[in-house]
């Protein structure tokens, strides 16, 4: 829809509130189609895959590939757990062995974030890289927004990182910035189509020939639970598992009931859960707090939010009640995949991985 400010075409993203979009000022005119196609009985209609008149080959129907890596250890139910790292400005990427020393000794996996929030930093390939070189038994995946990038940008970087030996990228359409100038040529669920065009066929969304096909990495897409209305983020989901997307990881989960719901709407919309990691995040000031309430939509703990509510913030107090927190929650949801951010603070995502394998083993 033109009037949508990151013109997508395949449904709404997940910044959604109700019937408000990300930014503010606006109405979601995709919650408002989704809720004339319930009237008009055209939901399942709506949520199918649509690709624009620059893909010259839109009739490939990507096939489930066999489960390995990262989809074969979260199918067959080992404990994974991957750590979000975002490049700083400052911090080159030859200091990333001995950065990710603690945290390779406990996490399976890293993924490298791109750009949150439309901030500009290095880009997280050179970084990926060489983790995966020094850690060779390591899941490395890397981000890939739509955001400011058009579909040849995005196409070189599916075919670097994959040159490169990264085993994933996350695809994602990206944050609004304040700009309000952003470039969007791609949503999700088209990133994810390209990507398995050039993995699987060695081709370009043009039918050029770019790479030899039958590469391995892996597509991962995100997912907000806690989007209000849900069914619209759920059907998106399945747009995507049409595309060729293979994990899902989900926005942070601090309900325990939220997640199972999601849960079993996505069982009775798509038929199956595709194999999924789940999001943990620990709220250590009021800006995250606030980012997450207002933004993503999440009810925070009613233990943190009465220490952030205080006049002077007790840290210590903070950080050991997020670590009760989160044990709770990787106790109570019955699941083995796991997503953690923590902001940059690798001893605080080392704590966290340590909580996780206790509560799970």
């Amino acid at each position: 829809m033109n009037t949508c400010p990151k013109r997508m075409i395949n449904g709404p993203c997940g910044g959604y509130r109700d019937t408000v979009c990300e930014d503010e000022r606006l109405t979601c005119v995709w919650i408002m189609a989704y809720y004339t196609a319930i009237k008009r009985g055209t939901v399942d209609r709506m949520f199918t895959l649509k690709l624009d008149s620059g893909f010259k080959i839109n009739n490939y129907y990507p096939i489930p590939r066999r489960p390995r890596g990262a989809v074969e250890k979260i199918l067959g139910g080992r404990v994974f757990m991957v750590y979000e790292y975002t490049p700083k400005p400052y911090s080159s990427p030859l200091n990333i062995p001995s950065e990710l020393r603690g945290i390779a000794s406990i996490y399976d996996g890293v993924d490298f974030v791109d750009n949150p929030g439309g901030y500009p930093i290095p880009s997280s390939l050179p970084y990926a890289s060489i983790a995966k070189n020094s850690y060779r038994d390591m899941h490395v995946s890397i981000q890939l927004t739509a955001r400011n990038r058009d579909r040849s940008q995005i196409a070189s970087e599916i075919l670097a990182a994959s040159l490169s030996g990264i085993d994933a990228i996350v695809a994602t359409t990206g944050d609004l910035d304040d700009s309000g100038k952003d470039v969007w040529d791609l949503d999700a669920p088209r990133i994810i189509y390209l990507a398995r065009l050039i993995l699987d066929l060695g081709l370009d969304h043009l039918g050029r020939r770019v790479g030899l096909g039958g590469e391995g990495m892996a597509i991962a897409c995100s997912v907000n639970i806690n989007a209000r209305p849900l069914e619209p983020e759920i059907l998106k989901l399945r747009v995507k598992r049409r595309a060729g997307a293979e994990i899902v990881i989900t926005q942070p989960v601090f309900e325990p009931e939220i997640l199972g719901r999601f849960r079993r709407m996505t069982k009775d919309l798509l038929g199956e859960e595709m194999p999924m990691i789940l999001g943990i995040i620990p709220i250590m000031s009021r800006k995250i707090a606030s980012f997450f309430q207002n933004k993503v939509g999440i009810k925070i703990p009613e233990k943190i939010s009465k220490i952030l509510s205080s006049e002077r913030i007790d840290k210590e107090e903070l950080l050991k009640t997020n670590i009760e927190v989160i044990e709770n929650i990787a106790r109570e949801v019955a699941h083995n995949a796991f997503y953690i951010s923590a902001f940059g603070d690798h001893k605080l995502g080392y704590e966290i991985g340590r909580t996780i394998r206790r509560a799970l083993s």
